[in-house]
């Protein structure tokens, strides 16, 4: 609860913030939340993003304190948030595993061959960002080895060629997660359910059939929107229509 993204600090002495500055109000939501008083402390984090300044310690301390006010839909949203900044916070997965563990639609994965489930752990055990350092890091020590090798003429050249193969392999491995975990994140747009629970429909129009009902803290992807309708898949594969004002993007 302590920590502050440096950039609200620069941000603000920028903006010439002076009466409400980000900093004090951040201060003063630790102070509300420290005293239990959640309600409060909400609606200064939410001051802050609403100056148009984010970070992950805001979205996960509003995460907080959504979670402790027992509103799942808005703790699930900013804890989601959150991880976009705070890629590799185990603090952070641990709350949101134990957030989603409390909620009531347990949608299941269908199986899946044993390759496909271990390229997506591989992908998932780090963030975008950091899988983008350890290409460059493996790059430079591959280039490394390479200038190795070709200076050393006779003796280590067997066991310099070695390690460039293996940091060859390691760095286009990553590489590959890299640009997957990239396009991913550009292409795929999520949004959380907010409504205590809404029937999801088989057309974008609020007399066609109902499909089953979804609970609010659910995790849903968007495909495509229809007037107020959103089109929404489950990593179950179920899809159906939602009212757009049912649901907010992550």
């Amino acid at each position: 609860m302590k920590k502050l993204f440096i950039l609200i600090l620069v941000l603000s002495a920028a903006a010439g913030v002076r009466a409400q500055d980000p900093y004090t109000l951040f201060e003063q939501a630790n102070a509300a939340y420290k005293n239990d008083a959640f309600e409060e402390a909400a609606a200064l984090y939410e001051k802050i993003l609403s100056q148009g300044l984010e970070s992950g310690e805001v979205y996960y301390n509003l995460g907080n304190c959504y979670y402790r006010l027992h509103r799942p839909g808005p703790a699930r949203l900013n804890y989601e948030r959150a991880a976009v900044f705070l890629e590799d916070d185990e603090a952070l997965k641990q709350n949101l595993d134990l957030l989603i563990m409390t909620l009531p639609d347990q949608i299941a994965e269908p199986p899946r061959l044993f390759l496909a489930r271990w390229w997506e752990a591989l992908g998932a055990m780090m963030g975008p960002r950091t899988w983008g350092w350890l290409s460059l890091i493996l790059f430079t020590l591959m280039i490394g080895g390479l200038s190795y090798y070709f200076y050393r003429k006779n003796r280590g050249r067997a066991t310099s060629l070695f390690f460039i193969k293996l940091m060859m392999f390691l760095w286009l491995l990553s590489l590959i997660v890299w640009l997957q975990r990239l396009y991913l994140a550009e292409t795929e747009k999520f949004a959380i359910v907010m409504d205590s629970s809404i029937s999801v429909h088989a057309e974008p129009a609020s007399e066609a059939t109902e499909l089953f009902i979804l609970h609010e803290g659910t995790k849903v992807l968007m495909e495509r929107k229809s007037g107020d309708w959103e089109l929404v898949r489950l990593k179950d594969g179920k899809t159906g229509w939602l009212p757009v004002k049912s649901i907010e993007e992550i």
